[in-house]
This record gives C-alpha cells, sequence and structure tokens, in this order.
C-alpha cells in the first residue's frame, strides 16, 4: 500500500468537516508509526497538500454561504409571490362572480324592452282607432250640415204649413247637430288625453331605452376591465414562474458545469488507460448445437495493463446492451476486483495457453449474432476486435401430416406433405421417410431419404414422394421428418391407413360357348392373388380381318364373370380379357375360336314331377343343333339344395346325350331342390344351364271337386302330360286346399334368355313372387297353349295340340315346377 492510500484510508469523514489541526494530527500519527521514521520531504509534501485542500475547503464555504443567501432570498421572492397569487386568485374569483351576475341583469332588462314596446305598439293602436274615429265624425257632421241647408231651401220654398212642419224638423236636426258637435268635442278632449298619454309613455320609453344602453356599456368596459386584470395577473404568474425555473436552471446549469469538468477529467484518464491496454484479434466462431456456439481466440500478451479479457454478444439490430462473459484473467493486471457485471464462470488465473476456448450456451436459435472481444482493467475499457457475425442455427420444423394414396402403379404409394417454414432455420436439405405397419409407429423404421431439391411441389405447393419398397396387400403408416445442416427435426403426425394394392393377374380361363347362329355365351375365371376383389372384365373380341370390339362385364364375387355377345363379327376370332379392380387393369388373356358353330352350347332342360319323390328331367335340343350332339357328347347332372348351387352333387356323369330323358330318384317332398345340367365332349365342358328347382308330385294338392263353368277346365281330371301346356291351375299348399296358385310356364322369343318357370302363390301367410297377381276367383283358370322354343329363340317341332274337350270335361295338363331360380 502506497503512502498517498494511507492518508486517504486515515482521512475522517468529510461530513464531520476536519480542521488543519486535526489533518495534521492524523498525518504526523501515520507518519511516525510507519516503520517508526519520519521522512521530512514527505511531511513538506503532506503539508503543502494538506494547505491547498484547506484552502480549496474554505473556498468552497464562501461558495456554500454565498449560495445559502440566494436561496434565503430565492424563498423571500417566492412567498411574496405566492402571497401575490392569492391575492390575484381572490380579485379573480370575484370578477367571476360579478361576471356570473350580468348575464342574469341582462336578461332582465331584454326583458323590460320587450314589455315597452309592447306598450308603445297597444298606444299606436288605441291613436289609430280614436284618429279613425273622429274622421266619421267630422264626415257624419258635414253630412248633417248638408241636411239642414236642404231643409232650409224647402223649407223657403214651402207653403206656411208645411214650413211650420219644416220648422219642427229643422229644430230636430239643429238638436242632434248640437248634440252631435257635443259628442265630436268630447272624442276630441279624449283624443287629446289619449295623445299626451303617448307622448309622455314614449318619452319614458326612450329614457329607458337610453338608460339601458348606458348600462350595457358600463357592463362591457367591466368585463372588459376584468378580463385585462385576468391577463395582467397570468402574466406575473408566469413571470413569476420563469423566475423561478430561471433560479432552478442557473442552479442545474452550475451543477452540470461541474460535472462536466469531472467527467472530462474521467475522460481523458480512461483514454490514457485505454491506450495502454492491447487490442485482441478477431474471435473465431463456429456453431456447435442449435443453441451453443464455440467460440476460439488469441489471448494478447500478458502485460500490467489489462487483467481481463471479454467477449462481448448480442443480436445484430438490436439495440440492447452486450452481453458479456470472461474468457480469462491476466495474473500480471491489477488484482482489484473489475466493478463490470461478469456473466459466467471466471477463467483459471494461471498462465494458460495462447489459444482460448468458450462454448456461448444462452444464445436464441434462428438469430444472427454479432461477437466482438475486449481488454479492460479495473477503471476503463480497451479497444474492441473486428466483429465476428453467426447465424444461431436451429433444428428445422416438423413437416404437416403426411396424406398417402394409392398410385397407378400397383406397388406404388404416394405420400404428399407440406415443407416446414424455415423463418429461422437454415433450409431443409433432406427429408426422411418413416414406414410400420403399426398406427402408433413403435417398429417405425427408416424406408428413405431423399434430397429436398429432387421433390417438386405440385399445384397445392405439397411435395410428391413415391414409396415403391411396399409389400403387396400390407398396411402401412408413414411419417416425414426434415434435416437440415443441424440435424433432424420432429416427425410429422402419422398418416392414415393406406393398402399397398396389386393389379389382378391375367383371367386363368376364357370358356366361350354357343349361344345362337351369331351369339357367344363368355365365361371369364380369374387367377386367384392376394390382391383387392376384380369388378369387371374387359373382353375384346378381334376377327381375322383385324377389327376389334371390346365390351365390360361385372365380376361375380366368386370373381368369375358371364357376357352374352349377341352379334359375333365372325365365326374365326380371338377373344381377349382382362381383369380390372380397384388398383388398375391386370395382363391379359387370350383364347382363339377357329370356329363357333363347333363350339358346344349351354344346355337347355325341363323338368316335370312324375312320382311323390321323383322327378323327370329332359334335355331340349333344338334342330340346328344336330351337328354337334354326336356320341361324343355328354352331359352331367347335378343337384343341390341351394340356389347358387353351393356343395352340388353329381346324380348324373357322362350320360349319353341321345339319351335325353332322366329320373331323378329318392327326393324328399320337405326339401326344395335345384338342378342343373353340363355338356361334356373330350376334355371340353360347357356352361351350366340355369338352376331349376325340383317340383315332385307330393307337393301337388289337387282342389276338392265341383261343378265346371263353360270355357273352363275341370281338376278332378286324372293330368295328362302335354309339351304345350302353359298354364295350370293347382294348389302348392299341403295344409290349406282351398287355396289356389297358377303356375304358369313360358317360353321368351329372346335369344338371350332361357325358359323361365314362373309360380305365384296366393296361400295364406307366403309372399307373392315378383309380376304374378292372386286368382279372382276359386274356379280353375282357362289354359292357353304356347309354343315351346329353345334358349336361343328358335321354335322345335310344333307342339302337339291338346284334344277339344266338350262341357264339363277336363283338360289334361303336365306337372311342372313351381319356380324358376336363375
Amino acid at each position: 500500500m502506497t503512502l498517498v492510500q494511507r492518508s486517504r484510508l486515515a482521512t475522517p469523514d468529510p461530513a464531520h468537516r476536519p480542521t488543519k489541526s486535526a489533518n495534521l494530527r492524523g498525518l504526523n500519527t501515520v507518519l511516525h508509526t510507519h516503520h517508526g521514521t519520519v521522512n521530512p520531504a514527505a511531511v513538506a509534501l503532506m503539508e503543502e497538500r494538506v494547505n491547498s485542500l484547506l484552502g480549496q475547503l474554505g473556498v468552497m464555504r464562501s461558495t456554500l454561504r454565498r449560495r445559502d443567501e440566494e436561496l434565503a432570498d430565492a424563498r423571500r421572492d417566492a412567498a411574496y409571490h405566492q402571497h401575490q397569487e392569492r391575492m390575484h386568485l381572490k380579485e379573480i374569483e370575484r370578477i367571476q362572480a360579478a361576471g356570473a351576475e350580468f348575464p342574469k341583469q341582462h336578461q332582465a332588462l331584454k326583458e323590460e324592452i320587450a314589455h315597452l314596446k309592447q306598450k308603445l305598439r297597444n298606444a299606436a293602436q288605441q291613436t289609430s282607432i280614436a284618429s279613425k274615429t273622429v274622421f266619421a265624425e267630422q264626415t257624419k257632421s258635414v253630412q248633417l250640415s248638408a241636411e239642414v241647408a236642404r231643409m232650409q231651401a224647402l223649407i223657403d220654398a214651402s207653403d206656411l204649413g208645411t214650413r211650420e212642419s219644416l220648422q219642427r224638423q229643422a229644430d230636430a236636426a239643429g238638436i242632434r247637430i248640437m248634440a252631435l258637435e257635443a259628442q265630436i268635442s268630447d272624442t276630441a278632449a279624449n283624443h287629446a288625453v289619449i295623445q299626451k298619454t303617448l307622448t309622455y309613455d314614449n318619452t319614458h320609453l326612450r329614457a329607458r331605452v337610453l338608460q339601458l344602453r348606458r348600462q350595457n356599456e358600463d357592463y362591457k368596459l367591466l368585463l372588459e376591465s376584468l378580463d385585462q386584470g385576468i391577463r395582467d395577473r397570468d402574466r406575473q404568474i408566469a413571470s413569476l414562474a420563469i423566475y423561478r425555473h430561471g433560479a432552478m436552471h442557473r442552479k442545474v446549469i452550475c451543477k452540470k458545469c461541474q460535472q462536466d469538468q469531472e467527467e472530462q477529467v474521467k475522460l481523458k484518464q480512461q483514454q490514457d488507460a485505454v491506450e495502454a491496454l492491447p487490442v485482441p484479434d478477431m474471435p473465431v466462431v463456429t456453431l456447435a448445437t442449435s443453441t451453443t456456439v464455440k467460440l476460439t481466440c488469441m489471448a494478447p500478451a500478458f502485460s500490467p495493463a489489462w487483467h481481463q479479457l471479454v467477449v462481448q454478444y448480442r443480436v445484430v439490430g438490436s439495440e440492447k446492451e452486450f452481453s458479456e462473459r470472461v474468457l480469462m484473467e491476466n495474473p500480471m493486471g491489477t488484482p482489484t476486483p473489475s466493478p463490470y457485471h461478469v456473466r459466467g464462470p471466471r477463467a483459471n488465473t494461471t498462465n494458460p495457453d495462447p489459444a482460448v476456448e468458450v462454448e456461448l450456451s444462452d444464445l436464441r436459435p434462428g438469430a444472427s449474432y454479432q461477437f466482438q472481444l475486449l481488454t479492460r482493467n479495473n477503471k476503463t475499457i480497451g479497444h474492441l476486435s473486428a466483429a465476428a457475425n453467426l447465424l444461431v442455427d436451429e433444428l428445422p420444423a416438423g413437416t404437416s401430416q403426411v396424406f398417402p394414396s394409392q398410385a397407378s402403379r400397383s406397388d406404388t404409394v404416394d405420400l404428399l406433405f407440406y415443407a416446414p417454414l424455415t423463418l429461422r432455420a437454415s433450409p431443409v436439405h433432406a427429408f426422411h421417410i418413416y414406414g410400420s405397419n403399426e398406427p402408433d409407429m413403435k417398429d417405425a423404421t427408416r424406408l428413405d431419404t431423399v434430397a429436398a431439391d429432387v421433390l417438386t411441389p405440385n399445384a397445392d405447393g405439397m411435395l410428391r414422394y413415391e414409396f415403391t419398397q411396399g409389400r403387396p396387400n400390407t398396411d402401412y403408416y408413414f411419417q416425414v421428418s426434415a434435416v437440415n445442416r443441424m440435424g433432424e427435426g420432429p416427425r410429422s403426425d402419422p398418416s392414415d391407413r393406406v393398402r399397398i394394392d396389386t393389379a389382378p393377374p391375367p383371367p386363368r380361363h376364357i370358356l366361350v360357348h354357343r349361344a345362337g347362329p351369331r351369339a357367344a355365351m363368355i365365361r371369364v375365371t380369374s387367377t386367384p392373388f392376394p390382391g383387392s376383389a376384380i369388378t369387371h372384365y374387359v373382353i375384346a373380341l378381334q376377327a381375322e380381318s383385324g377389327t376389334t370390339e371390346s365390351r365390360s362385364a361385372v365380376a361375380k364375387p366368386d370373381g368369375s364373370a358371364s357376357l352374352l355377345w349377341t352379334e359375333v363379327p365372325a365365326a374365326s376370332l380371338t377373344v381377349h380379357a382382362r381383369a380390372q379392380n380397384a388398383c388398375g387393369t391386370g395382363p391379359e388373356t387370350t383364347w382363339t375360336v377357329a370356329d363357333l358353330e363347333q363350339l358346344l352350347p349351354i344346355p337347355v332342360i325341363r323338368l316335370d314331377p312324375c312320382g311323390p319323390t321323383k322327378a323327370l328331367l329332359q334335355l331340349i335340343a333344338a334342330p340346328e343343333h344336330g351337328s354337334t350332339v354326336d356320341t361324343l357328347v355328354r352331359y352331367d347332372v347335378r343337384l343341390s339344395t341351394r340356389p347358387d348351387m353351393a356343395r352340388a352333387t353329381h346324380v348324373v356323369t357322362s350320360r349319353d346325350v341321345q339319351e335325353p330323358t332322366y329320373t331323378i330318384m329318392d327326393l324328399d317332398p320337405t326339401q326344395s331342390y335345384f338342378v342343373d345340367v353340363i355338356y361334356r365332349r373330350a376334355d371340353e365342358e360347357s356352361l351350366p344351364c340355369p338352376p331349376h328347382q325340383v317340383l315332385t308330385s307330393a307337393a301337388v294338392v289337387l282342389p276338392p271337386s265341383r261343378p265346371p263353368t263353360p270355357g273352363t277346365t275341370s281338376p278332378s281330371r286324372s293330368p295328362s302330360r302335354h309339351a304345350s301346356t302353359a298354364s295350370l291351375s293347382l294348389p302348392l299348399s299341403r295344409y290349406a286346399s282351398t287355396r289356389h296358385s297358377t303356375l304358369s310356364l313360358s317360353t321368351r322369343s329372346s335369344r338371350a334368355d332361357l325358359p323361365l318357370l314362373s309360380a305365384s302363390r296366393a296361400a295364406s301367410g307366403s309372399p307373392s313372387s315378383p309380376g304374378s297377381s292372386p286368382p279372382s276367383s276359386r274356379s280353375s283358370r282357362q289354359l292357353h297353349p304356347i309354343v315351346p322354343a329353345n334358349r336361343f329363340g328358335h321354335r322345335g317341332a310344333e307342339p302337339r295340340k291338346p284334344p277339344h274337350h266338350g262341357p264339363g270335361q277336363g283338360n289334361g295338363h303336365s306337372r311342372m315346377p313351381s319356380k324358376l331360380s336363375r
């Protein structure tokens, strides 16, 4: 510790205002107690220092006394001005009160003037009326004078008797004239009185108006004087405030001048200290993580001029103060603690490596920071180094939800998603595609990494990615995450489930059968595959000339489809078939038809009940099919209890087609049976005929006999088989013999339809089949013979006509099944 510092420590509190002797006593005590010796030169120097301080203290005391006197004068002036201000305020209040009464007086004067004006108008009206009355009386007097003169003339001209009567009239007229003159004189007197009264009232009113005008002028002058007084008081108050402000301003100016001098001295000292501080090099800043920066710099040479190396940083363009962190401390510098606030831990005070590294972790992602170094000591801050800027990056934001969809290709899924916004983070350069078979994405794996510049946005701004590595008929869930230079961002929400579908394989078989002279029945069967179900088949016929015609057929639940082609372009052709499902269209299968005439037809059968548990099956072949019905053609008969012929059993296998009749035995009358037939030739087989329901005679109960009616047949006659019978009247219920149904067998002339057999039931509790109607009476219906036709619309041999029966005779009929299920 130096001698000056010890003297500072020994100096008492300045608030006590120590004297010169007290200062010397303290100084002598310090000088004699330090090492037990006295230094004369130091004593002389300290005495000179103390004398100068005492002189400055005396000057400061005199200045303080003068300032106290000025402050006392200012306080007295302020008290006087406050008293004057209070007086002025009272005067202003009195003037304001008088001004408040003036409007009331002015309003009263206005009302009085209005009243006098009204009286003047009334007097003028009365004067006008009196003038009119006097004028009327004068006119009347003139008329009477003329009348008197006329009567006098008559008197002179008349005889004595007449003259006497006229004299009497003249006397009466004279009396009347005198009365009128008296009345006129009274009216004139009244008019004079009224005129005098009006003159007096007018004079009084004019005097009152002049008085009110003078009072109004006086009030105006009073108001102007009051306004002038208020303005004078305002000017006095403003001058007083200016005086007060000037006194305070002079004090502030004196204090500011003193502070400026002190700041100039400090600034000079700081500039001298700054010149001695070294200038650090520009730091090297690199990005460690999204919120951490690694700063590397070279420490300046150690010297006593500086004791700390500090880094300052803040956001570029921000007006906030720099954040600081001490990088290292110089052991050769001043050990006095720095007055600046230091963030972060202090570095080691040992002699470090010239290369200094530090990590800053309190940075905001997405902002550009400015870093600069400086050296400082306990007095000032040194020169700043060159600034280094760095953008603190962050991970990209999460992408939106992924929208998967099955692409046009069978093994491809299109993923649509929006790229995340890069407001603060660096641009995205890649995307990670994750996939899983579970919706919770627990076992999600990275499927692919695709560059961002490869994906192009569509019209909606969504990026499209094709996933081609999936397994068919597998459910997938997808997630997408963005990647920038900082790493991978959060994943998106799991997408909706998408199933990778496959297009169907080529059809397994194409079966073509003749359905008429220029008609063909084409049946296509599918190959089992794990994709979605087949919905349609595209079937095309290509003739030898090259012409092609295409049609579409709806697939059945089992994957097969049948199409009746009514107008085949040629006898020799090639059939092309392709399957379609929700994914697309599969490859095609071809089958060549050498001659359409050599193809097997579709069987046409007929069923008749022939016993309680038996039914007769007959094949119906048209004459034009004789070329195909040879010894090589056989047929199979299948029987089932279901209309779709599921779990059918073969009751006939490879029976010769030359034996067109077969009896189905051992049927249960309580069970429903369905039968169909398939043609066979070598390894070729035809399409089965539509299933026919089997009806045995045990299910037929005849109605009770009753007298026949003309034009009808008797149901009591034993039935006889006739191929031409088209309508049969028999009961179909075993339990209600009184209810009847009409059983009808009809054939259609269309080439594309098979013979249909329908029945309408009217039994209680059983629904009617479509197209049927209940009988109108219990009588049997008239039977109408029809000509049977085969499936291809061609007539065979003419049917036998039923024999004619007279009245009371029954008509035979054939027992036929009651219902046909297609």
